[in-house]
């Protein structure tokens, strides 16, 4: 590709797709097996040893398509998921529980870091940042990867490629 190509790519806004629940997205959770029946729902099915632990505590499935360069804030889940990775390359960095105020949260579920640096290294995205970053951990997921995320563990997502993933929330 030219450069010039590479700099148009580089402007263009980044879509990314979070999908809600079918119907009534407002009052029902994001459920894969049943908002995606003759689509995903056949293919996509939890191992067996998972199912048995996820099926009684599930809350819900969210399906995500995110283009390259896509970095979402750093933030934490109120719920342990497993993050099933599909397709395309994400980079994740987590800090435990532990490192909250570290990273500013405010009392919410959303840093006021919003992005880590995943180009890994010197800049670590904000001075109050440096103390979380020694407890970081950092993954790199490719298609067939899974991970699990605890409840409460920040995290930062950056796509690498396009990508495809599933979370299931329990």
């Amino acid at each position: 590709q030219s450069q010039q190509h590479q700099q148009q790519q580089q402007q263009l806004p980044l879509m990314y797709l979070r999908a809600l629940a079918a119907e009534q997205p407002r009052t029902q959770r994001a459920d894969l097996w049943r908002d995606w029946p003759s689509l995903l729902a056949a293919d996509f099915v939890l191992p067996p040893p998972l199912e048995e632990h996820v099926r009684p505590l599930y809350h819900s499935s969210v399906l995500r398509v995110s283009p390259a360069r896509l970095t979402l804030w750093t933030h934490v889940d109120m719920c342990d998921n497993v993050l099933f990775h599909v397709r395309g390359v994400k980079h994740i960095i987590l800090f435990p529980p532990q490192c909250v105020t570290s990273l500013d949260a405010g009392g919410t579920t959303c840093s006021r870091v919003k992005h880590v640096n995943h180009g890994i290294g010197a800049n670590v995205g904000a001075a109050v940042l440096a103390q979380a970053w020694p407890h970081r951990i950092e993954v790199t997921l490719h298609a067939g990867d899974a991970l699990v995320i605890p409840a409460c563990w920040w995290h930062s997502v950056h796509t690498a490629e396009a990508a495809i993933s599933v979370n299931v929330f329990f």
